[in-house]
């Protein structure tokens, strides 16, 4: 898993991404799976600023959020379903703290 907080998107300048790799069983290269943007995000978001991982579950913070509020702080929290193994936004948290 790698966050890229200051990544370009069609939505704005430093909205930033999640890459997640996964290692394929037989050749051992790593190859990406998904890229994750949120979906309220906004220019300067700066998505993947933190990320962390946890079984099944991935937290993905940001810093600097307009949607929410000038400058604050969101966790998304992802879960990868079992069956579809697609992941899953279960919940946003926001934080309305100035960033340093």
């Amino acid at each position: 898993v790698v966050g890229t907080y200051f990544d370009d998107d069609d939505k704005g300048v430093a909205i930033g991404s999640v890459y997640i790799y996964h290692q394929d069983s037989e050749s051992k290269e790593w190859m990406l799976q998904w890229k994750l943007v949120p979906d309220d995000g906004a220019a300067d978001g700066r998505f993947g600023y933190i990320v962390a991982t946890y079984d099944d579950i991935l937290v993905a913070g940001a810093c600097s959020l307009d949607v929410k509020g000038n400058k604050s702080w969101s966790a998304y929290i992802y879960h990868q379903d079992p069956e579809s193994k697609e992941l899953i936004l279960e919940q946003e948290v926001c934080c309305r703290l100035w960033c340093s």
